[in-house]
């Protein structure tokens, strides 16, 4: 016997909203995944960011007190007041000159590579080049 046009309809209606629930399911699922995993990679790498500015601060710390205790040395070294801090600051001078002219290997770069490898750090790109279809 052949099902009525309507009962063929209605099962493949059904089939059909069945699938695109499914569907709908499986991309929310998706989407929540990509914004945890988003999340996730965004709080590692404000943690660095956080972290390394915490070091810069004490490392600054550090070094204007260094500085201050070294120029006060080499005032009574040379028994001049002025000539301890006049050095220190000729040295700061020569390291802002150096810094000037290799910023871009000295800084720039570094900076950027490891920016770079944090960013890629969980990518799949990296981790399972042989499983990636690439787009010709």
């Amino acid at each position: 016997m052949r099902p009525e046009p309507t009962d063929y309809n209605h099962v493949h209606s059904n089939k059909l909203e069945y699938l695109f629930d499914q569907l709908k399911e499986y991309f929310t699922i998706i989407i929540k995944v990509k914004e945890l995993e988003l999340i996730n990679h965004s709080s590692r790498i404000f943690s660095a960011i956080f972290s390394q500015m915490i070091i810069a601060a004490i490392a600054f710390l550090f070094l204007t007190f260094f500085s201050l205790a070294a120029g006060f040395y080499i005032s009574f070294l040379f028994g001049n007041n002025y000539a301890g801090f006049a050095i220190i600051a000729g040295f700061y001078m020569v390291l802002l000159v150096l810094l000037l002219i290799f910023k871009k290997e000295w800084l720039e770069r570094p900076i950027q590579d490891r920016m770079i490898d944090k960013l890629l750090e969980n990518s799949e790109v990296l981790n399972k080049p042989d499983e990636i279809e690439w787009q010709k």
